[in-house]
């Protein structure tokens, strides 16, 4: 990931947390823009405004991030099996979840979606209450 591994702190608040959304992964598949191409993904991250799912900057394409540029939709949440993190396109900045600004938690499975027809249920992101 460029920017390397800077973390949100405690004094600082990512000024595009207020785009994130509740939202329902576009596929269960894999990274959208790779399964168009026929191209390969290494990780892959869910647009926390849309649902568009994209292979991350560690993967060949980047497709996370071009959706991020072209969309204006600045955060993804990981979705590599035990992570717990966003990530800012916009100011290139690692979030960590649960983020108490935003209320918002992982909601079913938070792994690679594609491996199993367990994970195919319920993927979602949702505002905890």
């Amino acid at each position: 990931m460029r920017g390397g591994d800077m973390i949100q702190s405690d004094t600082w608040h990512d000024p595009d947390l207020n785009m994130i959304r509740d939202v329902v992964a576009h596929t269960s598949d894999g990274c959208e823009g790779c399964l168009a191409l026929g191209t390969r993904w290494a990780h892959l991250m869910l647009c926390l405004t849309c649902g568009y799912v994209g292979c991350s900057d560690s993967s060949p394409m980047r497709h996370a991030r071009h959706h991020a540029q072209t969309s204006g939709h600045p955060i993804a949440q990981s979705l590599h099996p035990g992570d717990n993190w966003r990530w800012c396109f916009v100011h290139d900045v690692k979030i960590c979840t649960p983020y108490p600004a935003t209320g918002t938690r992982v909601v079913g499975p938070s792994v690679v979606p594609g491996l199993t027809k367990d994970v195919r249920q319920g993927l979602r992101i949702a505002k905890s209450q």
